[in-house]
Parts: C-alpha cells; structure tokens; sequence
C-alpha cells in the first residue's frame, strides 16, 4: 500500500513535467486566430473550414494555410491536454489527502484495551507481529561451525567483524533481523547470515555478506547459493540482499546502508 502512495507521488512529478513541456510547447506556437476550425473528409483527403468568434459564415482554407491549420489543430490538443493534466492532478491530490495506508491496521489500534482482548484480529498489531517473526525464524541455528567470537550491540554472537557492522546497522535503522536462521530451500536447510523483516510490508529478506569474493572456489560456491534462492521463487535485489569484501577492499557500510533503505522503500 505504501509503495501505491509512491507510485501516485511519483505520477504528480511526471505530470508537471508534461505540463512543462505542453506550456512550452505553446509558448512556440505563439498566438493562433480564435474561432472553430471545422475538418471534413472528403474522396481520401481533408478539408478545412474556419470560423472566427463573431462571425455566422465560415470560410474555406486551403492548402497555402496548412502551417495555420496545423498551429490550430496542435494549439487545440495543448489546451485539452492541459485541461486533463490538471484534472488527474486534483483526483490525485484528492486521493492522497484522505488516503491512509495503515488504517486497516489502526482500526484495531485505536480500540480499548478492553475491547482489544475480545477481539481476534485479521492484521495483527506490528509489535505482536514482530514478535511472531521472532518465534517463527529463531536465530544462531548453524550448528556446523564454532559459536562466533564478535558481540553485536543487540548481544548476539557472529563469525566475524563484518557481520557485527551488518548487525549493529540493522539494529540502529530498527529492523528486526536474526542471525543465522534455518530457511527451507527445496527440503533442505540453509543458514543464511541474516534474516529481515520489512516491518511496514511485512516482508522478509535474506541478506547474504560475501566476505572472500577474490576466492574462485568461495565465488562459485556463493553463485551456486543465490541459484538455489532464485529456484526456490526469491529474487536477487528484491529479497535477497547482499554485500560483500575481499583483500584490499573491506565492507562499505554506508553502500550496504543505501541498498538497504531502496529495499525497505522498494
């Protein structure tokens, strides 16, 4: 829903381009005569008739004043397309004035806590659906390596320095994320390093750290991983997110911070 609003936000610009343009374009035309411009069809061609405001007969125009006809013609299209750019403007703006993507949410929020208990929700209220997450995508499930020997600010222990700034960056920006959760990909389990949840979309994405990418025997094993998402119906970019380093080239927090906020306003 929130990503509808955007998408109206993002029409309103694109209309005052076009108003710019079709104002331009106008101003290039300069003045064209008032009146009525009357076309018929006749024996596969076209015929012109014009008539001036204030007079009762109109007058044939030939083909020595096709520049005028064709001013005519384009001047009228300008005006009816100003006049339809601002009509979407104003539902569009009508829209957006009353338009709430969280009430149905809010419908609940908004009622005591007596009447709260009596009720069984159809969207749960966010902290109960965060806490939901949690129960439902445990952390620190690889039991194949060594317990990790980095501390995030949330507590958890990680494998390495890299993942304590991916960690400690998702707990600053407030989204609620696990480390090495057990994700399911074709019967088989599969530990990603970190699991998110989109709060507002309630939406979840993996996040790959790809930590020895100068390493050919890491990089195919890696492009073999994103292949088993991408199989299972996950999308690379969409929700499967990724970072990586290698020698010489240490993880770009504030990169990892920009590909995380196009995903959360994707």
């Amino acid at each position: 829903m929130e990503q509808f609003k955007k998408l109206l936000e993002e029409r309103l610009i694109e209309l005052d381009q076009l108003e710019k343009s079709v104002r331009k374009n106008k101003r290039y035309i300069g003045t064209v005569p008032e009146g009525r411009l009357r076309i018929t069809p006749c024996r596969g061609k076209y015929r012109y008739y014009f008539r001036s405001v204030g007079e009762e007969k109109e007058r044939y125009m030939s083909k020595n004043q096709t520049d005028s006809i064709r001013k005519m013609v384009q001047m009228h299209y300008d005006e009816k397309m100003l006049k339809q750019i601002h009509q979407t403007r104003s539902a569009i703006d009508r829209f957006l004035k009353d338009y709430n993507p969280y009430a149905e949410e809010e419908v609940y929020e908004k009622m005591g806590k007596g009447r709260q208990e009596l009720v069984d929700p159809v969207i749960l209220p966010k902290d109960e659906y965060i806490e939901r997450w949690y129960r439902e995508h445990p952390g620190s499930q690889n039991c194949y390596y060594e317990e990790g020997k980095y501390v995030t600010d949330r507590g958890e222990k990680v494998r390495s320095k890299s993942e304590v700034l991916l960690a400690n960056l998702f707990h600053r920006k407030g989204i609620p994320y696990q480390y090495e959760a057990c994700l399911s990909l074709h019967g088989r389990d599969n530990f990603p390093d970190f699991l998110l949840l989109n709060v507002k979309k309630r939406k979840t994405a993996v996040w790959e750290h790809f930590g020895l990418v100068d390493s050919e025997d890491y990089v195919q094993k890696n492009m073999k991983k994103l292949d088993e998402y991408e199989r299972a119906g996950y999308q690379v970019g969409v929700d499967v997110l990724f970072s990586m380093e290698f020698e010489g080239c240490p993880l770009d927090v504030k990169e990892a911070e920009r590909r995380l906020q196009r995903w959360l306003e994707s």
